[in-house]
């Protein structure tokens, strides 16, 4: 194991008591001052603390996303020990984000992890999302527009060099790709979900994952929105996904079963 994580999967340091009374007080802080530096200590307590795995384990949360379902244990009681850093791997496998509840009989979640945010603990040791997306934000000076939706805006300028390719597993974990063709094909009604890799040196983040669905091709820029912003799911936080540009056609684009599984 590689003791140098911050998060890690030395069993060794899992299933640990003394961090489960620490996540207990943690969630005694109100929502509302729940900070940056409350969320470090969250993540740095809630990964190797001492949880229980609820029977049944996964649920489907009211934005339609599964969820593995765990909980800080009823003091005094025995119970079966298991960990968020255990369990982070099956979930992202399963396509489910993890929902952390403060007691076995608590019914609203005290803190809810979506697939992308487990996912990034995993892949780049961070809560915070791939690093060189988030330094990306963090240098640049100015916002970028968004619409009334929330969707963000960008025209190229003549001199903007726009480099266009595939994404590799690093962007695009096999998991990942096999979860997005499964919403696309089955909430999106596509019969051949593609995506490419587009690099534009003025946004931030630079890398951006085009989904191989024009804007025009939703019936107006809300639905576009909202539709658009539920993939982010899947995506560890800073991640940048943009629709097609009308200018596009698929065949520029890979079919995403190549991601995940050997061609028939």
């Amino acid at each position: 194991m590689n003791e140098s994580r911050r998060f890690s999967q030395d069993r060794d340091h899992m299933f640990d008591l003394e961090k489960t009374s620490r996540l207990a007080e943690l969630f005694q802080v109100s929502r509302e001052q729940r900070n940056n530096a409350w969320l470090d200590a969250f993540f740095d307590t809630a990964w190797h603390a001492s949880l229980e795995v609820a029977e049944p384990p996964f649920f489907q949360g009211p934005d339609t996303f599964t969820y593995a379902r765990m909980h800080v244990p009823e003091p005094g009681k025995p119970f079966q020990s298991n960990s968020l850093s255990n369990v982070a791997p099956f979930a992202v496998e399963r396509g489910a984000g993890i929902a952390i509840f403060r007691s076995p009989a608590a019914t609203e979640p005290e803190f809810v992890l979506s697939m992308g945010r487990v996912d990034s603990l995993l892949l780049y040791d961070s809560w915070r999302g791939d690093p060189l997306d988030v330094q990306e934000i963090a240098e640049k000076s100015e916002a970028q527009a968004k619409d009334e939706h929330g969707m963000e805006t960008f025209t190229a300028q003549k001199e903007t060099q726009i480099l266009v390719g595939s994404p590799n597993v690093t962007l695009l974990p096999a998991h990942t790709a096999g979860m997005l063709h499964r919403h696309l094909t089955a909430g999106w009604h596509m019969a051949d979900p593609r995506i490419a890799l587009m690099i534009v040196p003025g946004m931030a983040p630079s890398r951006n994952l085009v989904i191989g669905r024009k804007m025009s091709e939703f019936p107006d820029q809300a639905t576009a929105a909202r539709q658009t912003q539920a993939l982010l799911w899947y995506l560890p936080p800073a991640r940048s996904l943009v629709l097609m540009p009308e200018s596009w056609t698929t065949d520029q684009m890979r079919p995403l079963t190549e991601f995940f599984q050997m061609p028939a």
